[in-house]
Order: structure tokens, then C-alpha cells, then sequence
């Protein structure tokens, strides 16, 4: 009479047959991971495309409006490169309402993995302690709004361009040398490879003199 059990054949299939089960059940769960974090990772990315501009058109609303005195002349601040922005605002995003508004500062560091866009805040309170001068900035100071992207740039958008017929967007603006500030900022960035880039133009409120002799 036979005996009833498992032959060492039988229960190596047994094993192999699980083992190749438990890698396809392993597999179809890593890929449910990787496309619930890539979903997620979207979502953020986009609602960072969506806080972006709208930070920067709050803070620029007002950019025009505070004046740096010196002996005894009001200028306004407000400087611009194709990587990096700072000016007075009238709004601190950071800071309490009644410690007068802030000095920003936007800059783009570029990485290996592409560009990366930091924010910086003061408020002015802070500022005057220091009797006007501006801090000098590490990396550590800095917060970071958005990587990844490729090609973010800034141009500024000068209302009165020389000859008219010239492009009025330039890469460079300061407010001392330019008698005022833009009508209008230009931020370009690519969020990823192939993709069409992306463009938001943040006007400013209109241009005024940079020197106030009043």
C-alpha cells in the first residue's frame, strides 16, 4: 500500500510554483507603489506650478511702493538678472503684517538634475536693524519652491524700450540705472524634458521714477 504524503518532486514544483506566484503578486504591488507616488509627485509638481506665480504676483503687486533712503532721496529697489530677482515688497509672505513687508529674493541655482528655484524673505524691521544693508546669503537661507525644471529664467518688461521698435523684454533690470521698475516680469521654465515650456508674465503696478526727491 502506498503511503499518502508529498514526494520530494512534488513538493519542489509546490515550492516553485508559489515562489512564482509571490513574485508576480510582488511585482504588480511595487508597480501600484511606483504609480501611486508618481501620481503624487504630479500632483505636487502641479500644484507648485499653481502657488509659484501666484507668490510672486502678491509680492510684485507691490514692489513699486517702498523706497530705500539715502542721504536724504528716496530709491526704489528693485534688481533683476536672468537667474535671480530682489526687491521690496509691501507684503511678507513669512512675516507678521506690522513688521512693514520684507525683502525678497528669488534666485535659480542649476543642478545636475536641472534647475532649482529658491526663495528668500526679510522683513523690514529686520532691515533697518542692519541699517539698510542687504544680508549676504548662503544656501542654507534659502527655501526651495520648485526643482527639477530646466531653462527658468526671468526678463523684465521695460515700458518705454530705446528705439521703440526694440524688444521690449530685457535680461537685466535695475531700478536706479532704468529710472523705475518693469511693467512686467517674465518667468520661463520647462518642467521636464520635451515638454513645452512653461511662461507666466507678472505685471507689475506702473512704473515709477527710481529717485523721489520728495
Amino acid at each position: 500500500m502506498r503511503n499518502k504524503g508529498f514526494t520530494l518532486l512534488e513538493l519542489l514544483l509546490s515550492l516553485t510554483i508559489m515562489a512564482v506566484i509571490a513574485a508576480i503578486c510582488f511585482g504588480v504591488f511595487h508597480m501600484g507603489i511606483r504609480a501611486w507616488e508618481k501620481g503624487e509627485n504630479r500632483v505636487a509638481a502641479n500644484q507648485r506650478l499653481r502657488i509659484i506665480p501666484e507668490l510672486l504676483r502678491r509680492q510684485l503687486a507691490s514692489a513699486s511702493m517702498l523706497k530705500v533712503w539715502r542721504q536724504g532721496h528716496g530709491f526704489q529697489f528693485f534688481r533683476g538678472t536672468p537667474k535671480s530677482l530682489e526687491f521690496l515688497s509691501g507684503i511678507a509672505l513669512r512675516s507678521r503684517p506690522d513688521e512693514g513687508g520684507a525683502f525678497v529674493q528669488y534666485r535659480v541655482r542649476t543642478n545636475p538634475g536641472g534647475d532649482t528655484l529658491d526663495f528668500y524673505e526679510m522683513n523690514l524691521l529686520r532691515l533697518r536693524q542692519l541699517n539698510g544693508l542687504l544680508p549676504t546669503l548662503t544656501d542654507g537661507d534659502f527655501q526651495t519652491l520648485a526643482s527639477g525644471w530646466q531653462g527658468v529664467t526671468f526678463a523684465y518688461l521695460d515700458p518705454a524700450p530705446v528705439p521703440p521698435e526694440a524688444n521690449p523684454w530685457v535680461g537685466e533690470w535695475d531700478a536706479v540705472a532704468r529710472n523705475g521698475t518693469p511693467r512686467a516680469v517674465r518667468i520661463t521654465a520647462q518642467p521636464r524634458s520635451g515638454a513645452d515650456p512653461l511662461v507666466w508674465i507678472v505685471p507689475l503696478a506702473a512704473s515709477r521714477d527710481a529717485r523721489d526727491d520728495s
